[in-house]
């Protein structure tokens, strides 16, 4: 009953054509779609992350331990202010329950990118700097 408030049962409806075509050419019908609650979960959580990977909080969110702890627990604050998990499933699952069952993959998710990106910018730096190393030198 749960897996019916995340993932839709019909197909997403989408105004971008472009991009929603791609989509529904690779899914062949075995695609699944999330519906509003989890899409809205999900936006959520990446308006929490983009503040705290921000200029003003980055160097603070990078002291601490536990970086997914902290997005998970500023993530449920959010949800709850927002009013996002209201109500329960049909099982009687509060919205919060399965918001926090998404929360886990969705975070880290935004955490690997963000390494990834910021390995990167680290890696693509020094190779900038052995190429106008070599070029001054010759």
């Amino acid at each position: 009953m749960c897996k019916n408030e995340v993932i839709s049962q019909n197909d997403m409806q989408c105004d971008l054509t472009d991009d929603y075509q791609y989509l529904s050419d690779i899914s062949r019908g075995g695609l699944k779609w999330p519906t509003d609650f989890l899409v809205e979960v999900v936006t959520q959580v990446f308006i929490v992350f983009r503040i705290i990977v921000s200029k003003d909080y980055e160097s603070r969110f990078l002291a601490v331990s536990y970086q997914k702890t902290v997005l998970m627990k500023l993530s449920v604050e959010r949800l709850i202010a927002c009013g996002v998990v209201v109500g329960e499933c049909t099982c009687g699952a509060s919205m919060l329950r399965l918001a926090e069952m998404a929360l886990s993959s969705t975070c880290n998710i935004f955490l690997n990118n963000y390494s990834k990106n910021a390995r990167d910018k680290c890696s693509s730096g020094k190779q900038k700097g052995k190429r106008e190393l070599s070029t001054l030198t010759k």
